[in-house]
């Protein structure tokens, strides 16, 4: 072939090449062009490009839409309800009897977050997390339920869903409606009638007793032909003060009494009868009756009448004393008190201190002066100190207090743990002297020790169960592993004993 003849078939083909390119470009936007565009038929993609589907109108239709928030949110379907408000009655009892004046509060849902925050970790080992201060916060509406007990929202989102609480003076809601979408299908709030109890526990002359009185109410079960009842979980028995006009020449006495508060499906003028236990010092321990009365109505104490004892018996409240504000602290000691007879012919009495509250009380100590002394369970640490003469108190009407330093003691905090961080497979014995006397205690998974005096203390346990150990130094001999742990006043040490 002749060199001529060959550059015009090259020319040719490019040109060929050309054409075809060009063909194929103007053909990309008419394919875009010629798909369907209804937003029905759109998906949103993270990079925030339309994407575009290849099925049919009629089977897109069927499918819900998608919503995401975030470069890695998950995609998740949204589901519209056929309406736009949420309507229903408040009702009472098995009857569904309305009630009407109370406050509806219907709450918008928030969708599924994932928040990152700071957060912190507390003594006990768990975390404690802060919340932003811009929290996104849905919609919320109130209404009052009709003389029909009927309640309606109006104009909700679809695509939403909303919580529904009541309330109102005298009543609570047994439970909240929570998460439910718009529908025309009626919905029910139950509530119940909240009565409230004060009782006040008096002398035979109407005098409050000089010492802090002890209520203990019996569980009611209600008869054939009574209304049932139930006391509200957030309503712990609350102490009150009853205030009264003072006579001419008398200072003003505040009574310590107690409420109860309660729930029932019942209406009526008043619920009952309850029963409690009263126990006061100098005083018989007696069984009385009272009747609980609708919140509104503000009814005043019921009084109860007390007999004082035949036997003289007082109390004694044990306060333990540091700086600290709090109710309780890592000061505290946990251990006993010991009573001891002055007078001829009387027992020994011992009481339980628990070492997590500041105060405590002990009822039915027979009158009569007694030598007191104080033991930490753990440590050695008594008050007064061994060697010191007992405290002197005298037990009588009043109650007698007894002050206990507290402030240079610490607690330690033992935690046993095996290989690789799993639980141990058996208890390790923890030994160690305290006033001169040999201790022990069985370590198992944690142990505390409260009231132990600062300063150093030695413990010691079986050498051949040693690997490591955390907060605390060790010497390990030829039999035994004894560690040395530096108590501070106010302070939780804790030791992590490692075993192979």
């Amino acid at each position: 072939m002749r060199p001529p003849r060959l550059l015009a078939l090259l020319i040719v083909l490019a040109a060929l090449l050309a054409a075809g390119a060009w063909w194929f470009v103007r053909q990309q936007p008419a394919a875009v062009a010629s798909e369907p565009t209804d937003s029905a038929e759109i998906e949103a993609h993270k990079s925030g490009e339309a994407a575009l589907e290849s099925n049919t109108t009629a089977e897109r239709k069927a499918e819900p839409a998608i919503a995401e928030s975030g470069p890695n949110a998950k995609q998740h379907p949204i589901v519209l309800a056929d309406s736009t408000r949420i309507h229903g009655r408040v009702v009472r009892g098995a009857l569904e009897l309305p009630v009407a004046g109370l406050e509806i509060v219907c709450t918008q849902d928030l969708a599924p977050m994932r928040i990152e925050t700071p957060f912190v970790i507390d003594d006990d080992g768990k975390r404690m997390f802060g919340m932003p201060a811009n929290m996104p916060k849905g919609s919320r509406s109130s209404c009052t339920s009709a003389a029909d007990g009927s309640f309606e929202f109006k104009g909700l989102d679809r695509a939403s869903l909303y919580t529904l609480s009541a309330r109102g003076n005298g009543w609570v809601l047994v439970a909240p409606l929570a998460s439910i979408a718009p529908s025309e299908e009626p919905r029910v709030l139950a509530v119940q009638r909240i009565y409230v109890a004060r009782v006040l526990a008096l002398d035979e002359d109407g005098k409050p007793p000089a010492s802090e009185c002890q209520y203990l109410r019996y569980v009611r079960i209600a008869g054939p032909g009574e209304c049932d009842s139930v006391p509200l979980a957030d309503s712990p028995p609350q102490n009150f003060r009853d205030l009264k006009l003072p006579a001419a020449n008398e200072a003003a006495t505040p009574s310590e009494g107690r409420s109860y508060t309660f729930a029932s499906d019942c209406d009526a003028a008043r619920l009952g009868p309850f029963r409690v236990l009263i126990c006061c010092s100098g005083f018989e321990r007696q069984d009385f009756e009272f009747w609980a009365y609708p919140e509104e109505q503000q009814a005043e104490a019921t009084v109860l009448r007390m007999q004082r004892a035949a036997v003289v018996t007082g109390s004694l409240r044990v306060h333990q004393d540091c700086e600290c504000k709090e109710s309780s602290c890592a000061h505290l000691l946990e251990g006993r008190v010991v009573l001891e007879p002055v007078e001829p012919g009387a027992q020994t009495l011992e009481f339980e201190l628990t070492g997590l509250v500041r105060e405590q009380t002990f009822l039915g100590i027979p009158g009569g002066t007694w030598h007191a002394r104080v033991f930490a369970k753990h440590g050695g640490w008594c008050h007064p100190p061994l060697g010191e003469p007992p405290l002197e108190i005298v037990c009588a009407h009043d109650a007698s207090l007894l002050h206990l330093p507290v402030g240079n003691l610490g607690a330690i905090r033992w935690k046993l743990r095996g290989p690789a961080e799993q639980l141990a497979s058996e208890a390790l014995p923890l030994n160690w002297r305290e006033n001169g006397a040999p201790a022990s205690v069985q370590l198992w998974m944690s142990v505390v020790m409260r009231g132990i005096e600062a300063g150093a203390h030695e413990f010691e346990f079986d050498a051949a169960r040693y690997s490591s150990v955390e907060g605390a130094s060790c010497v390990v001999g030829p039999a035994k592993a004894r560690l040395s742990v530096d108590v501070k006043p106010g302070e939780t040490q804790t030791v992590v004993v490692h075993t192979p």
